[in-house]
Order: structure tokens, then C-alpha cells, then sequence
């Protein structure tokens, strides 16, 4: 399994974000823990070739265009490149501005 760096960044910026207090939030261990924990899970899936995907995140229709396909574990989305070694290429939280964030990159830089 092959990680691109948008993805890579957008995972390790969420960690980050969860594990840092700020004057109105205190940090977030248990949701860094349940994240780390789902993008396991997610890897696992796509690793094993999910039986169902999507081709874009519900109610994004217009992200179809970029060929990934999309699972949800838990409340984040994975996007993805199936092959013989698939490519992570988005993970979202379900409340971020998807639209907004998704990364066409679709060259890995790390193993997941």
C-alpha cells in the first residue's frame, strides 16, 4: 500500500490538529487514537479490495471526476487508486469542506 504526500499531510495534519490544545479546545488523544486506529482499518480494507466503494464521497457527486474511489471507515473518507498496489490519495474527516481540500495527486511518496 502506497500513501501519496497530499494524503499523507492530510492524515498527519488531523493528528496534529487532535493532539493540539488551543485556548478554546483542549488537545484530543482519544480522537488522534481513533483516527490512527481507522486509518489501519481503512488500509486493511483497501489493501484486501473492498467489495463496496464509491466514486466519490456522499453528497460530493462532482469529485467522481477524478477517478479515486472512496470508502468510509468509521467518520473519515479514504480515497484511493485501485492496482496492484493501490494509492491512498485523500483521507477526510465527514465535516471538512471535502470539496474544497480533495488533492488530484495521485504519485505516492511513502509506504502506508
Amino acid at each position: 500500500m502506497l500513501i501519496t504526500g497530499a494524503a499523507q499531510s492530510q492524515y498527519l495534519g488531523m493528528v496534529r490538529r487532535y493532539l493540539h490544545a488551543t485556548p478554546s479546545r483542549p488537545p484530543r488523544p482519544n480522537a488522534a487514537r481513533r483516527l490512527i486506529e481507522t486509518y489501519d482499518v481503512a488500509v486493511k480494507q483497501i489493501a484486501a479490495g473492498p467489495r463496496s466503494w464509491l466514486t466519490h464521497p456522499r453528497p460530493y457527486p462532482d469529485l467522481a471526476r477524478y477517478g479515486f474511489r472512496w470508502i468510509k471507515v468509521h467518520r473519515y473518507w479514504f480515497g484511493y487508486l485501485p492496482a496492484a498496489i493501490p494509492v491512498i490519495t485523500n483521507i477526510f474527516d465527514e465535516a471538512s469542506d471535502i470539496p474544497a481540500q480533495v488533492a488530484a495527486d495521485i504519485l505516492p511518496s511513502e509506504i502506508a
